[in-house]
């Protein structure tokens, strides 16, 4: 079983270089890592590294997490010779024995997988959790935040889900070579791994969630306030870019959409620099209604 690690960066060196070292002591046949445009020293770094399974993809531009796992996946696809990928982002990496674990799953005939992935701090990280079944109405998203064990798997135990994060996704590698199109790299972050789980799962793939498959991801938790404020900017308009790509079956109705609208303004207060924060929301439900796309908060 051939197994190859993909990594996005930008601009996290002291983050990438502890991811680095955690996945160069797991059994990786290669370890492509996509460099997106980094200014902070990152390239001079990954081009001292000597480890002959290291793969470097150095893109002129950031185009987010999307374009990078969408040209990352375009590498492998035409040069490396594996049976499966695994994914995560440069803040990233897989436990110990994370590969040994996942040999003895391997097999059972699934096209994916999801990791469950915790912080330093071995709490779960929400946003890395699939969704056992997407709340995609109004009143499904409102039963959502009554009830989240209702839309979320059980960490207790391997179990069907409906999505899939970019952060401890495993897929096998000919599935990924046939839905790498569906990677949105124009959607730049958020939702990208959400909308392409979705399709896996509308097409008939199966996607397994496996509790000992085990990540850990460097990230705080900043409760309500968004920082950078302009990442409100596509948290709201790619809502919207899903009535694009799913026009007969759409991930979130309007109605869900709009609660989710909602909930940013009543957020609204939170926010370290609000006038920022407001004119993003703003530029966001602009765009996503006239369904514009591609990076645009600069």
């Amino acid at each position: 079983m051939r197994c190859t690690a993909l990594i996005v960066t930008f601009n996290r060196l002291e983050k990438l270089k502890k991811t680095i070292s955690e996945t160069l002591k797991q059994p990786f046949n290669d370890i492509v890592i996509v460099n997106n445009g980094s200014t902070d020293g990152t390239s001079a770094w990954l081009d001292s590294l000597t480890d002959e399974r290291l793969s470097l993809l150095n893109l002129r531009v950031n185009g987010g997490g999307a374009g990078g796992f969408k040209a990352g996946s375009e590498y492998i696809n035409q040069q490396i010779d594996c049976d499966w990928v695994v994914f995560y982002d440069d803040d990233a990496y897989p436990e110990a024995n994370m590969l040994e674990n996942f040999s003895s799953f391997a097999s059972l005939g699934h096209e994916v997988f999801c990791g469950a992935v915790r912080d330093l701090n071995a709490n779960i990280c929400g946003m890395n959790l699939p969704f056992s079944r997407i709340p995609a109405t109004f009143s499904q998203n409102v039963d959502y935040v009554r009830h989240p064990e209702r839309y979320l798997p059980d960490m207790q135990r391997a179990s069907v889900v409906q999505s899939v994060s970019f952060v401890g996704m495993i897929i096998r590698s000919d599935i990924l070579r046939k839905y790498t199109k569906d990677i949105h790299s124009e959607l730049f972050i958020y939702f990208d791994d959400l909308y392409f789980g979705y399709r896996l799962s509308s097409d008939g793939c199966s996607i397994l969630f496996c509790p000992e498959l085990r990540f850990r991801h460097d990230v705080s938790i900043q409760g309500r306030c968004i920082n950078p404020e302009w990442k409100i900017y596509y948290l709201i308009r790619n809502l919207f870019l899903g009535q694009k790509y799913f026009p007969d079956r759409p991930v979130f109705s309007y109605g869900a959409i709009y609660l989710r609208i909602i909930k940013y303004i009543a957020q609204l207060p939170f926010q370290k620099n609000k006038w920022r924060y407001l004119s993003f929301l703003c530029k966001g439900i602009t765009h996503g209604i006239k369904r514009i796309s591609g990076k645009q908060h600069q």
